[in-house]
């Protein structure tokens, strides 16, 4: 199954794959379509108190073995009262594609959502791309949830969970996009794996779950759906 798609401008010859050309026209664009490799995945950490589970310097479980990631919080019945958070993680070979000229120009994740939980009025909550640079290139470690614990600023767009005026909302077998901002597009790298990863606004700003139960997550196909076209992708348009 490949991992990128890409759309070249007419008038380009190709010399050898993605990365090289000759008789190109500098001012124009092309498209890169990416798709995330398979050790993107999500980190879960649970405990009584959320302040435990959120401040956690490890998650209890890692989940890169199916076809679906969950970002959120998640309270359960009173006679648990367990709470979760769910941060994840989405790695992207562009370095692979892209040519070592290219001025990148935009760049646009898309999740095809799978799934969504809100409980209570006034919870909306938006899905933040953060980094996730800290994650190996070999993928998710347990200690991995107390790194993206301290990524906070926002790399691109958000995606709220229900409709506002504030932003779009998450859809369900639709992409859900999220157009990087300069420190996104700062963070897709020519030299190496590019890293992102996804957290709750809630969680970033430790808000607690006020609900019992409660539930504020949304689920999105990962690099193991059975649906190829679902795949996370990371769509960059560069000019040579």
């Amino acid at each position: 199954m490949s991992n990128a798609v890409e759309e070249r401008p007419v008038g380009f010859a190709e010399r050898e794959g993605f990365s090289s050309y000759v008789g190109f026209d500098p001012i124009s664009e092309v498209t890169l379509v990416v798709y995330a490799e398979p050790e993107d995945g999500n980190l879960r950490n649970n405990d009584l108190s959320y302040n435990t589970c959120w401040g956690a310097a490890a998650a209890n479980y890692i989940n890169n073995a199916v076809g679906s990631n969950r970002v959120g919080q998640v309270r359960v019945a009173p006679h648990d009262g367990q709470k979760y958070i769910f941060r994840a993680y989405l790695p992207f070979a562009a370095h692979s594609y892209l040519p070592p000229s290219a001025t990148l120009l935009s760049a646009v994740l898309s999740l095809v959502g799978s799934s969504i939980a809100v409980t209570g009025e006034g919870r909306n909550f938006r899905t933040a791309v953060v980094d996730g640079s800290d994650v190996a290139d070999s993928g998710l470690v347990l200690a991995d949830y107390g790194d993206l614990r301290l990524s906070v600023t926002d790399l691109a767009s958000s995606v709220w969970a229900e409709p506002t005026a504030l932003g779009p909302n998450w859809q369900l077998n639709a992409d859900n996009e999220f157009t990087l901002n300069a420190l996104g597009l700062a963070a897709v790298s020519k030299t190496n794996l590019t890293k992102l990863a996804l957290r709750s606004a809630w969680d970033i700003t430790q808000s607690g779950i006020p609900f019992d139960p409660g539930e504020e997550f949304v689920y999105y196909y990962s690099s193991r759906t059975t649906t190829p076209a679902y795949r996370p992708k990371l769509t960059i348009v560069y000019q040579l």
